[in-house]
């Protein structure tokens, strides 16, 4: 990782505008809060910070390793996505237990709905008789999208990886690899069967959490940062690293009974992560801790 406080710093500068007057500051990621700490303390407005990463460990790397830790303490509150974060912050430095609470990310669910499956692959030119599950992450070892390409090569289904990185995924399984714009995933995603993401580690999967929305099956990782916001209703938790057993919990999603049923439990299930929610819940942590 590589990050450029001081110039971040600038960047926060330059867009403040004279003669207004800030209630707080909102920070997403480690970097950016470091980065409105210096712009915004001198002035004495409240920084808060968003942590969602996947690896907060990885800043012991970046940063002087206790420092980094020791300097969340000038934050007026720190949010994190994932009880593990919570947890690992809490281990290092304990004294910060007043300030950092749990706040899940949020899904837009007026952008990221149910739509018809046969209308949307029509607008994307997608075969309609295929099962098609569909990936959305960094093309890396990390999110696993070549262990998805054996999975798929294993059941003998169609894959659609959303992204960019180093591990392409090429073959006659793939119908389509690369990235779009933003406003299309929904229309993507309402095309696939299953979404499948085999992530090693995660934050809060925001990908996750919109093809919850669009009701897709899931099947994802078995670790802790999934389990901790996923139910089995709508999920098939599933070894990462094992293309063979991802291939396993797909052939169960595809399944015409199962794949009604863990539909429905999708969609109900994101009604729970909406953003309006997460808003509210981040509003009323801002002023529980600058009224202090």
């Amino acid at each position: 990782m590589s990050f450029n406080d001081d110039a971040m710093s600038r960047a926060i500068e330059r867009s403040l505008v004279d003669g207004v007057e800030y209630d707080f500051c909102y920070a997403h990621f480690l970097p950016a809060g470091r980065a409105a700490l210096k712009s915004m303390n001198p002035r004495s407005i409240p920084v808060f910070v968003n942590l969602g990463e996947s690896d907060p460990w990885d800043y012991d790397l970046l940063y002087d390793e206790k420092a980094w830790i020791s300097e969340l303490s000038e934050f007026s509150g720190i949010i994190t996505v994932s009880k593990l974060n919570q947890e690992y912050i809490l281990q290092r430095n304990v004294g910060l237990k007043n300030k950092v609470r749990y706040i899940p990310n949020g899904i837009d669910t007026s952008r990221f709905k149910k739509l018809d499956k046969i209308t949307c692959r029509t607008q994307l030119d997608l075969p309609q008789d295929e099962i098609i599950v569909i990936f959305a992450g960094h093309f890396e070892e990390r999110k696993g999208p070549l262990r998805v390409l054996e999975a798929i090569r294993q059941v003998g289904i169609k894959g659609i990886f959303l992204g960019a990185g180093i591990q392409e995924p090429k073959g006659t399984e793939v119908i389509f690899q690369g990235s779009v714009v933003n406003e299309e995933i929904p229309l993507w995603l309402n095309a696939a069967d299953v979404f499948v993401l085999p992530s090693l580690s995660e934050g809060m999967s925001n990908a996750i959490l919109e093809a919850l929305a669009c009701g897709l099956p899931l099947v994802v990782s078995d670790r802790a940062f999934n389990r901790e916001f996923l139910t089995k209703d709508c999920t098939i938790f599933v070894d990462p690293l094992n293309p063979s057993d991802i291939a396993k919990g797909i052939e169960k999603c595809i399944q015409l009974d199962m794949a009604e049923k863990m539909s429905e439990a999708s969609t109900e299930l994101a009604k729970t992560y909406s953003i309006e929610k997460r808003i509210k819940l981040i509003d009323e942590f801002v002023q529980d801790m600058i009224s202090q």
